[in-house]
């Protein structure tokens, strides 16, 4: 985990193209929306198009857009997704599926910064930041002439592999609480934590369905809980017949907050320059309440500027 964050704070604060792969359900898409919010470009669209998901007779005109009369039912001008993105961040998900005849005008924006709408000769202009995810091993797809090797290198500025969340579990308390934080908010309640036997559950758990088996865990939770903590009446039945109740598990959670947080804190203000009171701004903690947790964690003895 500490590789990884540091892996974010670092490309976060480039244009890199970034390549994202791992299992299906790692939470692909979730290190992506995490790139472009702490990016320049957070306040700027960030547009999502998943390839697999799409017809290939619809992928062209949704990426790029098209003018009246270009085809049948084109009764006006549309723009496409990266016109959309302009400015911002666009998220080629399952990068892996979009067809071969597309994928050489996906290399023209790339190169060109620029791209033809479907039916009109005049080129539109983008400036986007282009980040993909796949679960497929994109060199095969060259050897067998799926993918273009051309297109392969110019988005792989860097590539991140996402371990399964089973390789990862520091990573689970932190992502609890960004989907009670989500969830709270869809479902208009106030769900701030989940009890200690429960957390000792969701630690422990192998989570066949990876992060986004997490994620629908937390969110049936906070849909059926009272309370403003997900108990363990509160997990789905089927995940209480897998687990049971462990009570006697060593809870490893309160060392992993804390390793977490520490590391969270260092980034950032590495990120930053060791800016204290913008660090405090990003985390959404006083200043004092910043200056105590650094002298918790040892590092008011490191280089502040």
């Amino acid at each position: 985990m500490v590789s990884l964050m540091d892996t974010l704070s670092r490309i976060s604060q480039t244009d890199i193209a970034v390549i994202i792969t791992g299992e299906t359900g790692v939470g692909k898409d979730i290190f992506a929306s995490a790139i472009h919010n702490r990016s320049g470009r957070h306040d700027r669209p960030y547009i999502k198009v998943n390839c697999a998901a799409l017809p290939g007779s619809l992928i062209e005109s949704e990426l790029f857009g098209y003018k009246k009369g270009a085809f049948t039912d084109a009764k006006t001008d549309r723009i496409g997704r990266f016109q959309e993105a302009n400015g911002g961040t666009i998220l080629l998900d399952e990068i892996g599926d979009l067809p071969i005849e597309l994928q050489a005008k996906l290399l023209q924006v790339l190169d060109e910064k620029a791209f033809y709408p479907l039916g009109s000769k005049k080129p539109v202009k983008v400036d986007v930041r282009i980040i993909s995810t796949t679960n497929k091993n994109l060199k095969d797809l060259i050897k067998n002439r799926l993918f273009r090797e051309d297109l392969y290198y110019r988005l792989n500025g860097i590539e991140i592999e996402i371990p399964p969340l089973r390789e990862r579990r520091s990573d689970i308390p932190l992502l609890i609480e960004h989907f009670l934080n989500i969830f709270s908010k869809i479902y208009n309640k106030t769900v701030q934590r989940v009890d200690s036997s429960v957390l000792k559950i969701l630690y422990n758990y192998d989570y066949p369905g990876n992060v986004r088996e997490l994620k629908h865990i937390i969110e049936f939770g906070v849909a059926v809980t009272n309370n403003n903590e997900i108990t363990y009446e509160s997990l789905p039945i089927d995940l209480r017949k897998k687990t049971k109740l462990q009570k006697n598990i060593k809870d490893p959670y309160i060392k992993t907050t804390s390793s977490y947080e520490k590391e969270q804190i260092l980034n950032i203000l590495e990120s930053n320059g060791w800016n204290i009171g913008k660090t405090a701004q990003i985390l959404k903690i006083h200043r004092t309440t910043l200056w105590r947790k650094m002298k918790k964690y040892g590092l008011l003895d490191m280089n502040v500027a």
